[in-house]
């Protein structure tokens, strides 16, 4: 018989976790955010538009202007769940870390831009948010703060900063959201998707 781990348990469920999250939580930052960036999916930001942007932003389509990126190192991982699943494309798998991380020591997800070239933004569409974490941006190894969240309690972040010349991106997660970053006690980070935008 298959022995079943929590996180392939709650895989199934998670269409409804989805809807209950977003259902729960005020929209007036991601509302104002959308106004803004995203004009140009439908005229006015309507109940029906709304439902639109958040069902093409559950397609996780790439903009044109989003760049290839890889991995080059992750902190650590759930079996089943390595951090290649974080930029594969596909919604149906995530990159989890290990459970309880340490208080005071990070988990970190570094990823390699096919190119040195100039970043907008950086989004994160998270399956178990951190809280608080950062975004650098890094260029021949040398980094620079490019975001910054600290008390994040959204399931996608569009990270947006100053554009920088980068050929890296490092995603630093300080402490699980204490709500959504949860299984049975424990706590832990999920990413389903990261993408970084050209500027």
């Amino acid at each position: 018989s298959k022995s079943w781990h929590w996180l392939d348990v709650t895989e199934a469920f998670r269409p409804t976790r989805t809807l209950l999250w977003r259902l729960a939580k005020s929209w007036q930052s991601e509302m104002d955010e959308m106004a803004g960036r995203l004009q140009n999916r439908c005229v006015a930001l309507t109940p029906l538009c709304v439902v639109k942007l958040f069902a093409l932003d559950d397609t996780r389509t790439r903009s044109q202007r989003s760049a290839f990126i890889t991995v080059a190192s992750v902190s650590s991982t759930q079996t089943g769940h390595n951090a290649q699943n974080a930029i594969d494309g596909e919604t149906q798998t995530y990159w989890a870390s290990k459970f309880d991380p340490a208080p005071g020591i990070p988990e970190v997800l570094e990823l390699r831009l096919e190119k040195t070239q100039p970043v907008s933004g950086v989004t994160i569409d998270w399956e178990y948010p951190a809280e608080s974490f950062d975004v650098l941006l890094g260029l021949r190894n040398k980094w620079s703060l490019f975001f910054k969240a600290d008390h994040n309690s959204l399931l996608k972040t569009n990270a947006y900063g100053p554009e920088t010349l980068a050929d890296e991106a490092k995603i630093i997660m300080h402490k699980p959201n204490p709500e959504w970053g949860m299984i049975e006690g424990h706590g832990l980070y999920g990413i389903r998707g990261v993408s970084v935008d050209e500027a």
